[in-house]
């Protein structure tokens, strides 16, 4: 199970350390794979409260490596990730906790799996990267409106990456970092630089490069508004990291 906030996630298993944590954040909604905060529990995927899970209604499509992020008006924004088929799922769906209830919302342009999601400060939601049919990393991004339910591109990622991480910085700005490209054999197979996306003008640039190639790895953003990238595994996929690298967008390195 992963407990998912704003800038990182991280395993949270039952026992001690959830009960505390638990206590902290109160009830949980458990989309599956993906644990998203919303508020007191209701009826109606799978709550855990009190120390056990209650049964919630299901989603509308059984998915998994997808993401769940919790809007401003409370709902969680389910996206993407892999179904029965053989390629990635374009679907997305909304969970009310007010009537503990899923329904649909607008398609993606582009179905996709092991993506980011970011909430912006705007309100919008940044998907970000990841794999339609697993053989090749998507170089696009999306946006979700909210207010309207619609999904529109945004700009192209300068390498296509999937299972890396997207943090929302202080000044507005979105960090990601690491992942692998599946299909191009070339420099960026593994890239080590990252990427700034500004929503002020909806591009994205290239910035500092991370010491080591590194897939599948945390990102947390500190109280000091610089970024810990820890563990994960190393370009050729054979070795887990012990590494960590701190990235300061004050100077971009």
């Amino acid at each position: 199970m992963r407990v998912a906030g704003p800038n990182s996630a991280a395993e949270a298993p039952p026992g001690a350390g959830w009960r505390a944590l638990r206590a902290a954040l109160g009830p949980v909604l458990l989309v599956l794979a993906t644990v998203a905060v919303y508020g007191p529990a209701l009826p109606g995927d799978v709550l855990w409260d009190d120390d056990q899970y209650v049964s919630a209604n299901p989603l509308l499509t059984a998915r998994y490596d997808h993401t769940a992020t919790v809007l401003p008006n409370g709902k969680v924004l389910a996206v993407g990730g892999k179904g029965t088929g053989a390629n990635a799922l374009a679907s997305a769906e909304l969970f009310d906790p007010a009537t503990g209830s899923w329904s649909a919302t607008g398609v993606l342009t582009e179905g996709r799996t092991r993506h980011s999601a970011t909430l912006l400060p705007n309100g919008q939601v940044l998907v970000v990267g990841g794999s339609f049919d697993g053989s090749e990393s998507l170089q696009s991004a999306e946006l979700y409106n909210p207010t309207s339910g619609t999904w529109s591109t945004v700009g192209q990622l300068n390498v296509a990456r999937l299972a890396h991480t997207a943090n929302l910085l202080p000044d507005g700005r979105l960090l990601v970092a690491g992942g692998f490209n599946v299909y191009e054999y070339s420099d960026n197979l593994h890239p080590t630089r990252a990427e700034l996306f500004d929503p002020a003008s909806a591009s994205w640039t290239t910035t500092g490069s991370l010491a080591a190639a590194r897939r599948s790895h945390t990102a947390t953003l500190l109280p000091n508004g610089k970024v810990l990238a820890a563990g994960g595994w190393n370009a050729n996929n054979t070795t887990m990291l012990q590494t960590a690298e701190l990235y300061d967008p004050a100077t971009g390195v």
